[in-house]
């Protein structure tokens, strides 16, 4: 089953970025590293439409200013996505401009799963108010392709990963 990190327009470490990463005591364990550097080599990549707000010029839009597509699989014009390294270790660093998902390329059977996160300082919209929480999530046991059935998270189960509420499993669509 595919894994899928999922941000909502709200950022994590450094910024406005999330950090999910793989803890050096997991390798000498034997489990496979989830990041290699300095790209995301073993992922892919899937973004929404973007928030009417964000600067992108070869994006259509509709008559009143937003967007009207999402901008699609393995395109990051806003370099939402990236490997930084954070406290010496490698990190997925997601910036919340847009609704979207890195999914590892791996299949997983028998896992183990582990993650951090650390939120950054700004916010994006949808989510820039002070009212409203920092939110992301964790996706697995993803079966369905990025934006398949117009939707923007694939049917799947999620650990809910959002200021105050860390932990939570929702089901992502009717057929899980």
């Amino acid at each position: 089953m595919a894994t899928q990190v999922r941000p909502h327009a709200s950022p994590h470490i450094l910024d406005r970025t999330a950090c999910f990463r793989q803890r050096p005591s997991h390798r000498r364990r034997g489990l496979a590293p989830a990041l290699e550097r300095p790209r995301l080599a073993s992922w892919t990549t899937w973004l929404a439409k973007p928030h009417a707000s964000a600067v992108l010029h070869d994006a259509p839009r509709d008559a009143k200013g937003n967007f009207s597509q999402p901008i699609g699989p393995n395109r990051d014009p806003l370099g939402v996505f990236s490997v930084v390294n954070t406290d010496g270790q490698p990190a997925i660093r997601i910036s919340g401009q847009v609704f979207g998902e890195p999914r590892s390329t791996a299949a997983f059977t028998d896992y183990r799963l582990r993650l951090q996160f650390k939120w950054g300082e700004k916010k994006g919209p949808p989510r820039e108010t002070a009212e409203t929480p920092r939110d992301s999530g964790l996706l697995y046991h993803v079966h369905a392709e990025p934006g398949a059935e117009g939707r923007t998270w694939a049917r799947s189960i999620e650990i809910q990963i959002q200021e105050r509420d860390v932990g939570a499993l929702s089901a992502i669509g009717a057929m899980i």
